[in-house]
């Protein structure tokens, strides 16, 4: 049965202590869901763990609730980490707590968490959503021909995990809390600013809002059946912002959500009446990190720039691409590394990833709630080798992750690139005669230990993929009928 996504998206209730007021979103279906009257306190004597108390009212008293915990430290101006927490009176200690609705307590492991941190000015903030929709499904299997993509929701991964029908023939996404996080990287990590004309400067981001973020890249099954061209469960590449969202309307984000009618973005909205798009930079990295505040997604840091055993398991790159995992000249199945903690898999690595945003080499310092990025392109200008002695200049989008070709210090949380709209990037050995539009060419590591240039060609590139997210509906509004 096809269920109403403005619903499930804000099935949702959340409360910040020390804040002025309550956010409640509310909605007749399914249950709405508010949180509020948070409170908590360290045991004494002090033995690491810290109860959190919380009001959590749902329309419907036997409906499972997913909680998620969050907790900054305004002393050093940071996120902790909050994984190893349970519902009081649990002996089991499930760090996946789930309540009814009613008052319920928490224990928090602070100290475990966060060993040698000590702190007197914290926040914490709880979260609820029903439980049952941690993941929205979409079935594509009806091709071009359907009229419509029904779609509807799992509590956890299937059975078996998620099999290639999922990869393929259905597009599955996971549900977002909203949040805060540090986004950037420190001055002192390997790799800080490795990305062409982009700094990584740490600010703190607030996300106000929940959206379910795509689990897998697009695949080219996945593209096949909303377009009709591509098959596998390999993630789409060769792809360009303006195929995704258009080169019309598609082109006018920030100033509104409209896509081109014709796009991948135009074509899924008006099979499912949600609101598709691609994830602005601010979400994709708050979704990459799912909580971490390391250099790597997996809560570890990196050792080098070039190859790194901390990424062995997380990720197709440079240093993996024969690790069996595939032939070793391509990108990998998606899903074939470990996801992160909130189940997102090939978020750095296997292919770079398209976000919303126009470029603006430096975010700042300055703190910041849901940031679309700026609100026109910056001009990059710009030369070639001398091989090629040419100049020229571009209005740049951001993408993130790295992919299979590039080092270690590509795969970052923090790592920022960018693109033209129209354009891929490639190999320097199939560049032919300028064509007048520039495209970023990431050379890798060398002696020399440059990265990156400019060069100019139309080149789509097979390292260009993207994944998606859904929006609550009133990121719609500007959009109307899905376009």
């Amino acid at each position: 049965m096809k269920t109403q996504m403005r619903s499930a998206l804000l099935a949702f209730g959340t409360c910040m202590l020390m804040s002025a007021s309550c956010l409640a979103l509310e909605r007749p279906e399914p249950p709405s869901v508010i949180v509020e009257s948070v409170k908590f306190r360290q045991r004494y004597p002090w033995n690491g763990l810290v109860d959190i108390d919380a009001k959590i009212a749902c329309s419907d008293p036997v409906t499972n609730l997913a909680v998620y915990v969050a907790a900054w430290d305004n002393v050093k101006d940071r996120a902790l980490t909050v994984k190893t927490i349970w519902v009081d009176g649990d002996t089991t200690k499930n760090p996946d707590p789930v309540v009814k609705s009613g008052s319920s307590r928490l224990v928090w492991d602070a100290r475990a968490d966060n060993p040698g941190e000590i702190s007197d000015n914290v926040s914490i903030s709880v979260q609820a959503y029903v439980r049952d929709m941690r993941y929205l499904v979409v079935d594509l299997s009806g091709g071009t021909n359907a009229t419509e993509f029904a779609y509807s929701f799992l509590p956890d991964p299937p059975e078996g995990g998620w099999t290639d029908e999922y990869k393929t023939e259905k597009l599955v996404l996971r549900f977002i809390p909203a949040g805060t996080f540090l986004m950037g990287s420190p001055e002192d990590e390997v790799g800080h600013n490795c990305g062409y004309e982009c700094i990584e400067t740490q600010h703190k981001v607030t996300l106000t809002k929940p959206f379910y973020m795509g689990v897998f890249e697009i695949t080219a099954g996945q593209y096949g059946l909303i377009t009709g061209s591509g098959t596998g469960a390999k993630p789409r590449g060769y792809m360009t912002y303006n195929e995704i969202r258009g080169a019309g309307n598609g082109a006018s984000w920030p100033a509104n959500s409209l896509v081109d009618s014709s796009s991948f973005m135009g074509r899924i909205r008006k099979k499912t009446g949600l609101c598709f798009d691609l994830p602005t930079e601010a979400q994709w990295e708050y979704a990459c990190r799912a909580g971490t505040v390391s250099a790597l997604n997996n809560g570890k840091n990196l050792t080098a720039v070039g190859t790194c055993d901390n990424l062995e398991e997380i990720c197709r790159y440079a240093g993996t691409k024969n690790d069996g995992r595939g032939d070793g000249t391509t990108s990998a199945d998606v899903g074939s590394y470990s996801p992160n903690a909130w189940g997102l898999y090939d978020m750095v690595g296997n292919v770079s990833e398209w976000c919303r945003d126009w470029l603006v080499k430096d975010l700042g310092r300055e703190d910041a709630i849901d940031p679309a990025g700026p609100a026109a392109g910056t001009t990059f200008s710009f030369q070639t080798s001398s091989r090629y002695n040419k100049t020229g200049s571009a209005k740049l989008r951001v993408m993130r992750g790295g992919n299979w070709k590039t080092s270690a210090q590509w795969q970052r949380s923090s790592l920022r690139t960018c693109c033209s709209n129209a354009s891929g990037y490639g190999d320097e050995r199939n560049y032919t005669a300028p064509q007048g539009e520039p495209y970023f060419y990431q050379q890798g590591s060398n002696s020399s230990g440059v990265y990156g240039e400019m060069r100019f060609r139309t080149y789509y590139s097979a390292e260009w993929g993207f994944r998606v997210v859904v929006l609550p509906d009133d990121e719609m509004s500007a959009a109307a009928g899905g376009l």
